[in-house]
């Protein structure tokens, strides 16, 4: 199992390279190549964040960290979250200071939203029916697209002055780590959280003044007959 996930590491990490935290059009198409799969690759990954040996725990969280910005909100919510819920806990310190650095960089990601996801398996569909024609002896599996209509985006549910889509369901898991029994471990968590803080902050900010930048630009284009038309003697 730990060859397996470190596999999975290598290939996501290969396909999804990071590029010093700047978006690139190379990223952006390997991010959507890899996302058809990576619900049924995190369904299959999160059960080992459970596993008896902390070897194998601590790859299932670096396979899933790898897999995290290919994800959507849905499984971001549906199954990565519910799956890492029990790390919290885990009784080997070092899981779970990886645990806590994993959790401080999946509230800086914004993944794709339920619509944006229907909208690409959509597009991937109209494509596939186009090249082959239906065979009604294969039934879709449930399991394989998650609900949009269940699943509203992330975004659509923060509370007021949050700006990281996945605060709510990542933060309270953070917090654990600043009571965390080995002291290292809870100084740098409470480190993690207030740089989550400044993120947060920093995007508020960010988001006002774009806000004021649009609405200035509003107001400038509210009358163009008049601005262009010549003046009455």
């Amino acid at each position: 199992k730990k060859a397996a996930f470190a596999a999975v590491v290598a290939l996501a990490n290969t396909l999804v390279e990071r590029h010093h935290d700047r978006e690139t059009v190379a990223r952006r198409v390997a991010l959507a190549a890899l996302a058809p799969s990576v619900a049924r690759l995190s369904r299959a990954i999160v059960p080992e964040c459970a596993h008896r040996h902390s070897a194998v725990r601590a790859a299932a969280l670096r396979a899933l960290d790898a897999l995290f910005d290919a994800a959507s909100d849905a499984v971001v919510r549906e199954i990565v979250a519910p799956g890492v819920a029990p790390m919290c806990y885990d009784r080997t310190p070092a899981v779970r200071a990886e645990f806590h650095a994993a959790l401080e960089r999946w509230m800086r990601v914004e993944n794709r939203s339920a619509e944006e996801e229907t909208t690409e398996e959509n597009a991937v569909d109209a494509r596939s029916n186009a090249a082959a024609p239906e065979d009604p002896s294969s039934p879709e599996d449930p399991m394989d697209h998650d609900d949009p209509m269940a699943l509203s985006t992330a975004s659509s549910r923060l509370p007021p002055g949050c700006a990281l889509p996945h605060a709510p369901v990542f933060l309270p898991m953070l917090l654990t780590g600043v009571a965390d029994e080995a002291e290292g471990n809870a100084a740098r968590a409470l480190a993690l959280v207030e740089a989550v803080g400044e993120e947060n902050a920093a995007r508020l900010r960010d988001g006002r003044r774009k806000k004021t930048q649009s609405e200035s630009a509003g107001e400038g284009d509210d009358d163009p007959d008049e601005a262009s038309s010549p003046s009455s003697p």
